[in-house]
């Protein structure tokens, strides 16, 4: 086998030094499957791509390290062996895979290459050990164009803090695509210092999104920051972004961020949001209180509605049946009657939530003086409130009903009475 594969190798034009490396085994399979790949346009590669691909994968599982390492020094050595761009990235894709930080030296050598530098520097991200840091920055330090930009992406995205003085300076650069990679890449490595030039961009854009992507820049750096200790930074980032964007989704990353960072204090800022005035904002503030809303404080939450009026206390009746919390029932009962339609309509949907067989009564009470909307919400809530004894209730208030109810009821009771009688 090592005289084919050998007879194979020379054939193809791989370096003498490479030929009198021992390949057995696994190695030997992959490095003969490699020397038959043609150019592009020269013959057909999908059987052979499709078999390497099939070693790549199958080696990564974690009780075949030996053979993952075998597999990836393969893989290096096929590199030189391949004819054509096409090949090579093919190879160092399956580097992306399988390979190893032995790889690196190999990989390395493609970083300044038109086309295979993308690959190339995919393949080190994945392998993200301490020489393929070191490797990607110092292709940085030479790189041109687009390769320059693959480079500051990716080391922003291995957060490599060797690179935080290069990609600082081109935040500086002229060239509006390298100033956006490099204020990305910045705010990917989330280091505390780099705040005001991150804060000082979004600002420059009046923390609106624009072509620079300054402020989604300082929206990830918050988000970065708040993965760290202490979380105060993070806290103040976006305090800064809630104070001086006018952007209601910008806003509403902020806010979610702030309660993230600040959740002693959660409940309090969603409180306060709520409460604004630009219903996206305020609806992202509702669907954030919604996910944080406990047994603990859906007491709190019930007086605020009590303390509140029109959209805001539709919200938060709305999120209270929603988070199905019990401690909303008596509101959300006391709500059916309500003058404002918003709230009212919140009140009946959100019976139909909990789904209080109880509060049917209620209901059917409401239905009497409610306008179309109303009672076609709560024939749809009547329907679906499990319970024997809801027919009884609907069919004993039929006569008390006035005719656009009437026919709202007999819709309800003809698709119920069925099952209702079975269930007796």
């Amino acid at each position: 086998m090592k005289k084919i594969l050998l007879i194979i190798l020379t054939c193809t034009g791989l370096p003498a030094k490479a030929q009198t490396l021992p390949v057995t085994g696994l190695e030997a399979k992959i490095l003969a499957l490699a020397a038959k790949l043609r150019p592009v346009g020269q013959g057909d590669n999908t059987s052979l791509q499709y078999t390497l691909s099939g070693y790549a994968y199958g080696v990564t599982d974690a009780n075949k390290e030996e053979m993952r390492k075998t597999a990836s020094r393969a893989f290096c050595k096929a590199l030189p062996i391949v004819k054509g761009p096409e090949n090579k990235a093919f190879i160092i894709s399956l580097l992306q895979i399988c390979g190893d930080s032995k790889a690196v030296p190999a990989l390395k050598l493609y970083l300044s290459s038109k086309r295979l530098c993308d690959p190339a520097t995919r393949a080190l991200v994945q392998i993200n050990s301490p020489g393929a840091k070191v490797a990607l920055l110092a292709a940085l330090k030479k790189a041109t164009g687009n390769n320059r930009i693959t480079l500051i992406a990716a080391l922003g995205e291995m957060h490599y803090l060797g690179a935080l003085d290069e990609i600082t300076a081109l935040t500086a650069s002229n060239d509006p695509l390298i100033k956006r990679t490099a204020l990305l890449a910045l705010a990917n490595i989330g280091d505390e210092d780099s705040e005001p030039i991150l804060a000082a961009a979004a600002e420059k854009s009046q923390f609106n999104t624009d072509s620079t992507q300054a402020t989604a820049a300082y929206i990830l750096y918050t988000k970065r920051l708040a993965l760290n200790w202490p979380i105060g930074p993070a806290a103040a980032a976006s305090e800064k972004l809630l104070k001086k964007s006018h952007s209601p989704y910008i806003r509403s990353a902020a806010l979610e961020l702030l309660v993230q960072t600040r959740s002693a204090e959660a409940i309090f800022i969603l409180m306060k949001a709520v409460d604004d005035t630009v219903p996206q904002y305020r609806a992202a503030a509702f669907q954030l209180a919604g996910r944080n809303i406990t047994g603990d404080n859906a007491e709190q939450w019930v007086r605020k509605a009590e303390l509140s009026e029109g959209a805001v206390k539709a919200g938060v009746i709305t999120m209270l049946g929603v988070s199905k919390q019990t401690a909303g029932a008596r509101l959300i009962k006391n709500s059916l009657s309500d003058k404002d339609p918003r709230v009212k309509l919140a009140a009946i949907n959100a019976v139909g939530a909990l789904g209080n067989v109880e509060m049917v009564p209620a209901l059917l009470y409401t239905m009497k003086t409610a306008d179309t909307v109303s009672v076609n919400a709560i024939r749809d809530v009547l329907l679906s409130i499990r319970g024997v004894d809801v027919v009884d209730r609907i069919t004993a208030s039929m006569p008390f009903q006035p005719p656009l109810a009437q026919a709202a009821l007999k819709e309800v009771l003809a698709i119920r009475n069925p099952t209702e009688q079975t269930i007796r």
